[in-house]
């Protein structure tokens, strides 16, 4: 039935210009010709989504992917044109003159009241937030300057229909959850390359420092059909700092402190020469990880012994662009970590002298150009290297993986009212591990997008409508053993704006996604003890597959003040689940054998004033995620509260910002017979960031206080997160 569902996709997206034709949506001719560009004229950056009226003719144009836009059959003669876009000044220019092949770049000035961001992964080419149908968030860089943390993982933590699981302290694994997805559900992307490996599929955000990253973009609900596999619960995309716009030379250095013997430093240094940039930054980060905390066993409070942390972070970018949005630019991301791996302190066993040592390096070169006014093109090739080490008294293990790949993509647009784009990716996984013997697989994909925008009257209003119908092929092939084959993944979303003045849209979805077991559940070897069962991989495993739908509503309206809403129901249905089960002898194998059913409600609101003098925002989740694979009984997922709640609200007191967040988070099972929980909790944080400048330079000092009400935490059974916890960090920046 899926394979019928994407056929009709493919042929609605094809036969949509003649279908429209009728409709003098479409010219009929191309007498004259007006293409150009929209930029923001601080950063010089394109502005996708921009509404272009001209005097005299009848359809808006909308500036698409790279900021560009075409628009045929304009009457020739001296026109008023209109340029508006959510986030930035309305433009008017009188007497504009259209002759056959016109040209022009427009340059719009920001709206600070109404700054929209730009949206990458949602479609694979820039949209403002507001014109995608996904569920989606973008957090800035001065939204994660503003949040309490060091790393991706920490400033993640409060943001908002997002999990985080923290494993505690820096030493604890950090892996993210949406919608109720699993570790390795949520695909995570540095500047377009994945980082789950192939091994365990899961990302360890605690690796990544904040201070490195630019914006990062979140796309909730089942995106396999634009990013391939492990998109299940969705997809998080970091995007690393760039050269300081508008600035020759420029630099920054700061150092932290805080408890738990946590200290750090970094640097950082950008360049600008014509069309060059160049961005480089290393950051340290320590802790001896040695907080205290109440132990399940005993109720006596105990020290965290071997949870120490060491590492470090290299980020190297060079490029150069054109005024249209062209790019060539090298990517060398590296880094390092060694710390303690502290047993679960609810058990009676612990050695006490287990580490890990890891190692990552990351190298893409990326290439986009706009080779006609409706045409873009982009390309890259990236290579990832891993490295883990883990020892401890009874192991000596060493994996070393890698990954190389190549995508390119193109998108066209051959009129105002529809957006094509299409693309195709290939990569090879490869492991090389004490545990196992040699391992690879390589796995090819392509997709066809299509992007229709239309105008329909309903009961005396003027409707906007766009329609996003998508396809995915992927296969993939396994070195020995494993189940080789492809499948096709179609998704579609629709996104209506009732009223014309208002910033107000109706979005829904539906898709398929999938997950490629991992080489642990395909080939972990067998290790059987006599009397006492054993382990063992399980070459035959299929991808798990999930139906994903949501649908919702977002409202931004208010001058002075400026209030947002939202609320979007989610529904998801995955098949196929990867489950560890034990045979008649105990010998515990993967099987596909799991059926899981996640339904829930995501709502928001925020409310702020100009230039930053006051906001406060509130994101609560209701969840029901329930096992089904038994007829009969349907136990709740381990670790997915049925409520969880975000909110933050802050302040500008002259050269001073002070914010304060909340956790609250429901009770979670711990185990799938629900006989253990872990109990609900509320966590507090705050922060203030002061700054102030001298001559050519920019002192600031942010001081953070974590678990404000030094409560006692578990987020994963048997890992302790720490408890009332205070960083300073003290900066230049030039």
């Amino acid at each position: 039935m899926c394979k019928r569902l994407a056929f009709t996709l493919i042929l609605a997206a094809g036969f949509a210009p003649p279908l429209f034709s009728g409709t003098g949506l479409l010219p009929d001719s191309s007498s004259a010709d007006v293409s150009g560009t929209v930029i923001e004229e601080a950063s010089g950056r394109p502005v996708p989504d921009a509404e272009i009226r001209i005097e005299g003719f009848p359809k808006c144009i909308l500036s698409r992917d790279g900021g560009g836009f075409l628009v045929r059959d304009v009457p020739a003669g001296r026109r008023t044109l209109r340029v508006r876009a959510m986030g930035y000044r309305d433009m008017e220019m009188p007497n504009v003159t259209f002759t056959r092949d016109t040209t022009l770049r427009l340059f719009l000035k920001s709206d600070p009241l109404r700054m929209e961001p730009v949206l990458i992964t949602g479609t694979r080419t820039d949209h403002l937030l507001s014109a995608v149908t996904v569920s989606a968030s973008v957090f800035s860089s001065d939204w994660i300057m503003n949040r309490n943390g060091a790393t991706a993982a920490e400033s993640m933590e409060s943001a908002g229909h997002v999990t985080v699981k923290d494993g505690g302290g820096f030493a604890g694994l950090k892996t993210l959850s949406m919608r109720g997805s699993g570790d390795s559900q949520v695909l995570v992307l540095l500047d377009g390359q994945r980082l789950n490996a192939a091994q365990d599929g899961s990302v360890d955000l605690g690796a990544i420092p904040a201070e490195s990253l630019e914006k990062i973009e979140m796309v909730r609900g089942g995106h396999s059909t634009l990013v391939g596999s492990d998109a299940l619960g969705g997809a998080l995309h970091l995007f690393t700092r760039n050269a300081a716009a508008g600035k020759g030379l420029s630099f920054g250095v700061r150092s932290t402190v805080g408890s738990f013997g946590t200290r750090g430093g970094g640097t950082w240094g950008s360049a600008r020469l014509g069309r060059f940039d160049a961005f480089a930054s290393f950051n340290r980060t320590l802790s001896d990880g040695d907080f205290t905390y109440r132990s399940p066993m005993d109720g006596i409070e105990h020290t965290r012994a071997n949870n120490d942390f060491s590492g470090s972070h290299l980020l190297v970018k060079a490029g150069t662009g054109d005024p249209d949005g062209g790019r060539i630019q090298l990517l060398v991301n590296r880094n390092r970590s060694n710390r303690g791996s502290a047993d679960a302190v609810n058990t009676a066993f612990s050695s006490g002298r287990a580490r890990r040592d890891e190692k990552l390096d990351l190298v893409s070169a990326l290439f986009e150009k706009r080779l006609a006014p409706s045409l873009r093109v982009r390309g890259q090739a990236f290579r990832q290297d891993r490295l883990y080490v883990y020892r401890s008294l009874y192991e000596n293990d060493r994996h070393d993986a890698d990954m190389t790949g190549i995508e390119a993509s193109a998108a066209w647009a051959p009129h105002a009212a529809c957006l094509l784009s299409a693309g195709f990716d290939a990569r090879r996984d490869g492991l090389n591990s004490t545990k196992f013997s040699d391992r690879h697989r390589e796995t090819a994909g392509g997709f066809i997008q299509a992007e229709l925008d239309h105008g329909i009257r309903l009961a005396g209003l003027d409707t906007r409508w766009k329609w996003i119908p998508a396809l995915r092929w992927e296969r993939n092939w396994p070195e020995s053993g494993g189940s080789a084959g492809g499948d096709a993944y179609p998704k579609i979303g629709v996104l209506v704006r009732p009223f014309r003045d208002a910033d107000f849209s109706l979005r829904s979805n539906i898709s398929r996604s999938f997950r490629l077991p991992t080489f642990n559940d395909l080939y972990w070897p067998e290790q059987i003890w006599p009397g006492a069962g054993g382990v063992r991989g399980n070459e035959n495993l299929l991808p798990e597959t999930a139906v994903t739908a949501d649908a919702g509503l977002a409202w931004t309206f208010g001058e002075s003040v400026l209030f947002t809403v939202s609320g979007t129901v989610f529904d998801n249905r995955i098949r196929r689940l990867i489950q560890w089960e034990s045979d008649a002898e105990w010998v515990y194998s993967p099987r596909n054998v799991g059926r899981a059913r996640i339904r829930g409600i995501e709502a928001g609101g925020r409310v702020s004033l100009p230039s930053g003098r006051f906001h406060a925002a509130l994101w609560p989740v209701w969840m029901d995620a329930r096992d089904v694979t038994a007829a009969g009984r349907s136990p709740r997922l381990v670790y997915r509260p049925d409520f969880r709640m975000d909110a933050e609200i802050g302040t500008r007191l002259g050269a001073v910002r002070v914010n304060g967040t909340l956790m609250a988070v429901g009770k979670r099972y711990s185990q799938p017979d629900q006989a253990e929980s872990l109990g609900s909790f509320e966590r507090i944080g705050a922060n203030f960031l002061w700054g102030s400048d001298w001559s050519n330079f920019r002192f600031w000092i942010k001081g953070e206080v974590n678990n404000l009400a030094d409560e006692n935490i578990t987020f994963v059974e048997g890992y302790p997160m720490p408890g009332r916890e205070f960083r300073v960090t003290f900066g230049v920046d030039g």
